[in-house]
């Protein structure tokens, strides 16, 4: 296509965009990236008949835009991927993004009728993204396109033109570092600041739990905090009839109206309320942190927690609170179903 004809085909399309563009070879292919030259200054990174790169600047943030329109044949599209690969691993610093039509299937649901097998399609394209240390993104309901990202660029902070993605291992090491220096200075309290529960069914097995901490709170907060998270964790799954037992006197004597916790914890103390008018009907007693164990096991796992964590299917729940012996079981079956006189 001549180039004042696509200059045409572009003012149409974008009024006062700047593009570069890859002509078509015969009746198919032809790519094109339009951008605003107010906002982005764009240049000519690489290109080939099957994808155009683009430098986009815009203020001090870069990326590198490759769009793509994958040939039909596998052997071409697997020389088209060793050849981007090549690319984004020279260029590990930059910023970018992989967007287009790869003309194979990342996922078997994507691909709707034919009688192409796509597996090995889906798996060259499995094995470049990999490579290539790239992260697919869905963008469309169906996931109808794909558009790769750098996870490095992911975990950059939004200012910087990433998504501000944690990085596990990173948070990992954080997470250990604070609790040696909590125990490094001595804080015996520590505990003091971490709550967590376990929900039961009426046989007396685990269906659910929860562990969270809250920072600078005391030992009364949290404890409430704790209780509030069960409740609302029953009230989500859709238990209507609860016995509930805690491990700490003043909050269950506070609820039961024969104490007070004191002004800080009356807030928590009146959601609990409201949720327990939501049930059909409880009981809630004080019982000793050795008939507790699950819990106060759960509790323990709050320390290493970000803020509150549910574990909703009982194969995932951490191994320490499985091991729990099964004494806590029988009593609460021997609760539900006590013995005849």
């Amino acid at each position: 296509m001549p180039s004042q004809t696509f200059a045409a085909i572009a003012g149409k399309l974008w009024p006062g965009a700047d593009y570069l563009y890859v002509d078509a070879l015969g009746a198919s292919g032809g790519i094109a990236t339009l951008w605003n030259p107010m906002k982005i200054k764009g240049k000519l990174f690489a290109s080939s008949q099957y994808f155009l790169a683009v430098s986009l600047h815009y203020g001090d943030l870069c990326w590198q835009m490759f769009n793509i329109y994958a040939p039909n044949s596998r052997a071409r599209r697997r020389n088209l991927w060793e050849e981007i690969s090549k690319i984004t691993m020279t260029n590990q610093k930059d910023k970018m993004m992989l967007a287009g039509d790869f003309n194979a299937p990342l996922y078997s649901s994507e691909k709707c009728g034919g009688l192409e097998d796509f597996s090995d399609s889906m798996s060259d394209l499995a094995t470049f993204i990999n490579a290539s240390n790239l992260v697919d993104i869905d963008l469309q309901e169906e996931k109808k396109r794909l558009a790769l990202v750098n996870w490095d660029t992911m975990c950059l902070r939004k200012s910087l033109g990433g998504l501000g993605i944690q990085k596990i291992n990173a948070l990992n090491k954080a997470l250990i570092a604070k609790v040696g220096w909590t125990l490094a200075k001595g804080e015996a309290d520590c505990n003091s600041q971490v709550g967590g529960g376990v929900i039961r069914d009426q046989l007396g097995d685990m269906i659910a739990a929860y562990a969270g901490n809250l920072s600078e709170s005391s030992v009364t907060q949290v404890e409430g905090m704790a209780l509030l998270w069960g409740l609302k964790m029953a009230n989500n799954i859709g238990i209507k009839h609860l016995e509930i037992e805690g491990d700490s006197k003043v909050i269950i004597d506070s609820i039961k109206g024969k104490a007070s916790a004191g002004w800080k914890v009356e807030p928590i103390l009146r959601d609990i309320r409201q949720l327990l008018v939501k049930l059909e009907d409880f009981t809630i007693d004080h019982i000793f942190r050795e008939g507790n164990r699950a819990a106060d096991s759960m509790a323990a796992k709050g320390r290493l927690q970000m803020g509150l964590r549910y574990w909703r299917n009982p194969n995932t729940l951490p191994i320490t609170v499985k091991e729990i012996p099964d004494k806590e079981k029988a009593l609460c079956q021997e609760r539900t179903n006590p013995p005849a006189q």
